[in-house]
């Protein structure tokens, strides 16, 4: 029979080669986006850590990054993060985290795998015809009907009004989600909105201003398109106040696209 020391050496020996670069993360991403070791990894306009590996995965790239001490305790294991590079960071590749606050999830331990973030060029909510929904939704009417069918009072009119009450809440949720769901600030907002700020801002007092109210939004306990929309507005109008036209036309040009 084995020692029990040499197995805990095993698995001390299982752990550390996974692990290798010491990172407290890592993704795996498409495109490096050009990050190398030593890269940034930045939080809502701060700097949080850095890149300590950038390793091919087959067609992929495995990344992994370390955190300061400070926003290793606080970051939560809903974290996102995509490899971004933009004038916002001085055309120079970063590592952007998004998201990281949930306080129902667990605080991310050594080595762990976080999702990349998507993002795209809207803020709308996704298709609410989706085959999560779908599935809910069959769901739903399978049980109403397995519930007439059992007490056998299932007619032609109760079925028709059952389905039209199913669709009728299936409607008016989807068209709630389609006009509110642009206010839930999850991970997925954050690098959507991150991708709109890197198409409109392109000189470096609009990208001061966007740092600065990306530390705003962090200290918020609700972050919206509304409360995003607001914080631009203030900025432009701050900067047209300063004479600085330009910056404050890419703000403006910002909070038009903010909850398209």
């Amino acid at each position: 029979m084995w020692p029990r020391w040499l197995f805990a050496l095993v698995a001390l020996f299982f752990v550390a080669g996974c692990n290798r670069s010491g990172a407290d993360f890592f993704i795996v991403a498409g495109n490096a986006k050009d990050l190398t070791v030593g890269s940034k990894v930045m939080w809502r306009g701060e700097v949080v850590g850095e890149v300590v590996a950038v390793e091919p995965q087959g067609k992929a790239v495995r990344i992994g990054a370390t955190l300061r001490e400070t926003f290793r305790e606080r970051l939560r294991a809903d974290l996102r993060a995509a490899p971004v590079e933009s004038a916002l960071h001085g055309k120079r590749p970063v590592l952007e985290l998004y998201g990281g606050e949930n306080q129902k999830a667990p605080k991310i331990h050594r080595g762990q795998q976080v999702a990349t973030a998507g993002g795209g060029d809207s803020l709308t909510a996704g298709s609410w015809l989706s085959r999560d929904n779908l599935f809910i939704a069959g769901g739903i009417v399978g049980v109403v009907l397995l519930f007439f069918v059992v007490r056998g009072i299932i007619k032609v009119l109760t079925f028709l009004l059952t389905i039209a009450i199913c669709a009728a809440v299936l409607w008016f949720t989807r068209d709630r989600w389609m006009q509110y769901g642009h206010d839930f600030a999850g991970p997925e907002f954050e690098a959507k909105l991150s991708r709109l700020a890197e198409q409109a801002i392109h000189s470096p007092a609009a990208a001061e201003a966007w740092s600065a109210i990306q530390r705003q939004l962090a200290g918020l306990g609700e972050k919206s398109a509304d409360a995003v929309k607001q914080k631009l507005s203030a900025k432009a109008e701050d900067l047209h106040k300063k004479g600085d036209d330009t910056a404050a036309d890419e703000l403006s040009h910002l909070r038009e696209r903010v909850g398209k």
